[in-house]
């Protein structure tokens, strides 16, 4: 699996600059390029024997995924699980997307199925890794290494993803990591291969199946995603920005409590961040409107107040769009879901004042989006 050393060097520079020393983010971050490392050098082994036991999925046409994307904290987890109940649609937990092999997800899943004192240990370890990594964000976004997730390990894996910044807010340093899209072609050219195996080696587990995936920092490298996929196809989930910005920003922040706690609240570092995702609202809003004037059927729209309000009538807007069959045994199943989660409540708490923000900020940079999805400046 390829990775930028380039920026993995900056990674380092940057951690143990002299002019903002902190011993508690050296610790944190020495030991995840540690774990970083081990990772890769697990993943380098598992690539050999998949090449050796499953020569063929290099030959698997990844097909037609569909991406769930949206800016951050617009309902993109919510209907991505949701989708996922979708037996015809094969999905990445987040364990897959950090030991993305045929080899790792094997022998993973007979280790759960066989319920033996291995299995037991690993629950354990499981639990373990998922509190201490994931626990600050429970009533947030609820995740862990078992459950279907987006795409964004495998490009951390790659040193390819803005990220970066939620560990190190030193935005000046990691600039290329906005838009990595505008890498070398050399860079961009091992990146779209190394993302177009992930891909195939999951359709080797599942043959036949459609890839659903879901990402929302994909404007940033939007030409890898539709070039190692070219007939990707996107749902787009447009939330007021007032909102999703405040939101993305008191989850993604979060990190700096710990790492830099000079750079949490409203600071430079956080307009930053917001401004990345100004940016990236406005290119989905750019891609979604040239698609829609080539009539090419890539993009399909739902608005977030909508898919809360009715999500069984924007899935099936979804599936009559790509096209897709939707029998009463399916729609059954979503109702189903649907009912479980009727009555969960967000324990999330944020406003953009509190970030240093207004609205008149947003409206000036993004108005013209927001007259386009009908949304009150």
């Amino acid at each position: 699996m390829y990775f930028d050393k380039a920026t993995l060097a900056q990674i380092l520079a940057v951690t143990h600059d002299p002019r903002h020393i902190d011993l508690r983010r050296i610790a944190v971050m020495d030991t995840l390029v540690g774990v970083f490392s081990a990772i890769h050098a697990v993943n380098k082994g598992l690539e050999l024997v998949d090449g050796r036991r499953f020569p063929a999925y290099h030959d698997i046409d990844v097909g037609e995924p569909i991406y769930i994307v949206a800016a951050p904290r617009s309902g993109t987890t919510f209907f991505h699980r949701l989708m996922s109940l979708d037996p015809t649609f094969a999905t990445f937990t987040l364990f897959q997307t950090i030991f993305p092999s045929i080899t790792a997800s094997e022998v993973a899943e007979k280790v759960m199925a066989s319920r033996g004192p291995i299995s037991k240990i690993t629950d354990k370890v499981t639990n373990t890794i998922d509190e201490g990594s994931f626990g600050g964000w429970e009533g947030m976004h609820d995740t862990g290494l078992d459950q279907d997730e987006e795409d964004e390990a495998i490009w951390a894996l790659f040193l390819a993803t803005p990220a970066v910044l939620l560990l190190l807010p030193f935005p000046e340093r990691f600039e290329h990591l906005r838009f990595v899209d505008r890498l070398p072609d050399e860079k961009k050219q091992r990146i779209v291969d190394g993302y177009r195996e992930c891909l195939q080696r999951r359709l080797h587990r599942h043959p036949g199946k459609t890839l659903l995936m879901k990402n929302v920092l994909l404007p940033g490298r939007y030409e890898l995603v539709t070039r190692a996929a070219p007939r990707a196809r996107f749902v787009h989930i447009v939330r007021h920005p007032y909102e999703a910005i405040a939101s993305s920003l008191s989850l993604f922040t979060l990190p700096w409590t710990v790492m830099a706690r000079e750079a949490y609240g409203p600071t430079e570092k956080t307009l930053d961040f917001a401004n990345l995702l100004i940016d990236y609202y406005r290119f989905f809003y750019e891609r979604e409107r040239e698609s829609l004037a080539r009539a090419d059927g890539r993009f399909v729209s739902l608005q977030y107040r909508d898919l809360v309000a009715e999500p069984l009538t924007s899935l099936k807007k979804v599936y009559s769009s790509f096209d897709l069959p939707f029998d009463a045994g399916l729609e059954s199943r979503f109702g189903a879901e649907l009912s479980k989660s009727a009555d969960f409540k967000s324990t999330h708490d944020y406003s953009l004042e509190g970030f240093g923000l207004t609205r008149e900020y947003i409206a000036e940079r993004l108005g013209d989006v927001m007259d386009y999805y009908g949304f009150e400046r």
